[in-house]
């Protein structure tokens, strides 16, 4: 099963727009040797300070771009999201899982998590926490679990700023285990997991960002959830529904495995589960932890492992080994269709230097392929903005903020503009032909240059202070100084 998922994430276009400034992010820490600490792409707040999030993640990703290109970047993040459920489903035969039922279970749990895979640093978080539930299930020597579990949690950390995700599986775990040990149900005290916790807790600010992490977090979840993301809504939100009904239904297949395998419960890692059950609620995109944590639970058994369980690692290697050469060289498009990789290559040839106003989707891919040349007016890091510029965002693409005070606040060298969402801001552009040229040729994106552009002429943008007021529906005066870049 994990080798149809890995065929799957392979054969699928990237489509994640974060994925593009958090590879130049990487670049540019290959070449400084450094973290990058200060903002290198929003126009508004270039040079403020940036906390480094996914460090080591970016650097590994930019790195293989630069050995294998876009090809070999989705190789290694679908091998790190698929090995994270091959880490659970070795667990599970550890301790003595049958293979038909763990086949099931990694059916129902594969088929719940795929909608929430993509290629992003994300994916090293699942196998990370992949990697914790199989340390855990080997049973090894206190000693050494601990060691090779402290390695696990900073490399995660690193990796991906979520090991408060392992925190809480190794606090519902503990507690299960302290429980069942209390009322005699349990043999030995569970110090794997009760002492891997504070050492979680370490590891979250085992990073360059520091105690920093934790504002960030904060901010991230809350900006996000402002903005309406929908993986930061819960799964119950409305803007989920259409995921709901299918959500539904493999959870009703995961209760009905569930009241099988009733007596060979692993009381422990189904608390551990659980969690996350209750952190989807919360926000939908721990559906994927959750689907993660569930395959032991479900592969419950009590029954001894033969030689398939020697050739397993072995044989997805080597079937891993085989999809990946054949979508290393398979033919067609890379991107998905809705990304502007054609209108933003056409703009950073032009020679055109400056910011670019652009669909906050759209601007991941304007810091990656246009950098260092071209700036964004906006992103998609929502926390790298405040609440009065998404204001002004969402108005200009509601057509209720003139063209005029984008000018003035932003001095576009260009605009580039998603089709759908900002229709009204593109019929206003196309009243301006004296001052703004459409380039056609990219249907995922609307292009203007400058009417002049072509003559050479390029200039680096002028911004002001000026904000969004929501309640005025206009822009304050500029206070302050003027700042040329």
């Amino acid at each position: 099963m994990p080798l149809l998922a890995l065929a799957r994430l392979l054969a699928a276009p990237i489509g994640d727009v974060d994925i593009f400034w958090q590879l130049r992010l990487g670049d540019l820490m290959l070449d400084s040797h450094r973290p990058v600490t200060r903002e290198p792409f929003a126009a508004t707040h270039w040079g403020e300070a940036l906390v480094p999030l996914s460090a080591l993640a970016q650097i590994i990703l930019a790195g293989v771009r630069r050995l294998g290109g876009w090809p070999a970047v989705q190789i290694v993040d679908a091998l790190a999201w698929t090995g994270g459920f091959v880490a659970v489903g070795l667990a599970a035969r550890a301790r003595g899982a049958r293979p038909v039922r763990l086949a099931l279970a990694l059916v129902l749990c594969l088929l719940m998590a795929m909608p929430f895979a993509g290629v992003r640093p994300q994916s090293f978080a699942v196998l990370g926490l992949g990697a914790l539930i199989l340390l855990l299930g080997r049973e090894l020597p206190l000693r050494l679990t601990l060691l090779a579990g402290a390695a696990v949690l900073v490399l995660w950390q690193n990796l991906h700023p979520s090991v408060s995700l392992a925190a809480a599986y190794l606090g519902a775990r503990a507690a299960a285990g302290w429980l069942r040990h209390r009322t005699g149900r349990r043999t030995a005290p569970p110090w794997a997991e009760t002492l891997l916790l504070p050492l979680a807790g370490l590891a979250m600010v085992a990073t360059p960002a520091g105690l920093a992490v934790f504002y960030m977090a904060t901010l991230n979840a809350r900006m996000s959830t402002a903005m309406g993301a929908t993986e930061w809504l819960s799964v119950l939100d409305p803007q989920n529904r259409p995921f709901l009904p299918i959500l539904l239904i493999l959870n009703g297949g995961v209760l009905a495995l569930l009241g099988v395998v009733r007596r060979e419960l692993d009381l422990e890692a189904l608390a551990g589960a659980l969690v996350f059950l209750l952190m989807a609620l919360i926000a939908g995109r721990f559906v994927l932890f959750w689907a993660l944590a569930l395959v032991p639970v479900l592969a419950a058994g009590r029954h001894d492992s033969g030689p398939i369980d020697r050739l397993a690692p072995l044989l997805f290697v080597a079937g891993a080994g085989v999809i990946a050469l054949a979508a290393s060289v398979r033919p067609g498009p890379r991107f998905a269709p809705d990304l502007p990789i054609a209108a933003v290559d056409r703009l950073a040839a032009s020679g055109l230097a400056g910011t670019v106003y652009a669909s906050y989707p759209f601007g991941g891919v304007i810091a990656d392929r246009g950098f260092p040349r071209l700036r964004v007016a906006f992103d998609g890091r929502y926390y790298r903005y405040g609440m009065d510029e998404w204001d002004l965002c969402r108005a200009a693409m509601a057509g209720q903020v003139p063209v005029s005070a984008l000018v003035a606040r932003y001095r576009p060298v260009a605009w580039l503009l998603s089709p759908g969402m900002d229709r009204p801001l593109i019929e206003a552009l196309r009243t301006q032909p004296q001052a703004w040229r459409e380039v056609p040729g990219d249907p995922a994106a609307v292009l203007f240059v400058p009417a002049g552009a072509g003559s050479g002429r390029a200039y680096t943008p002028a911004f002001t202070s000026q904000s969004w007021n929501s309640r005025t529906g206009r822009l304050s005066s500029a206070r302050g100084r003027q700042t040329n870049q």
